[in-house]
């Protein structure tokens, strides 16, 4: 039985990577946002948040360089997420 968490096991080329929990049917479900500048990583994230709106969606984790360093940047794109004002995070 495989014991890794999901980000052990990023299978992208791309600098930064999002895991985003949501609530579904039965638990909670997964989706993951990525990027190769921190802008386009918040634009796939902002899409993921729309995309999952009614599911309450949050940041569990996000590093940058998943495949090599691991570099954990959540609290810096947790407080970006919040400045942005909320009728851009609406496109």
């Amino acid at each position: 039985m495989n014991k890794q968490t999901p980000l052990e096991q990023v299978n992208h080329e791309f600098s930064y990577h999002c895991e985003i929990h949501y609530e579904s049917e039965h638990a909670f479900g997964y989706t993951r946002a990525v990027g190769n500048s921190i802008q386009d990583l918040l634009d796939d994230i902002y899409l993921r948040f729309k995309q999952y709106r009614d599911r309450e969606p949050q940041i569990v984790e996000v590093l940058y360089l998943p495949k090599t360093e691991k570099i954990n940047i959540t609290p810096k794109i947790r407080a970006l997420i919040s400045m942005k004002p909320a009728h851009q995070s609406q496109k």
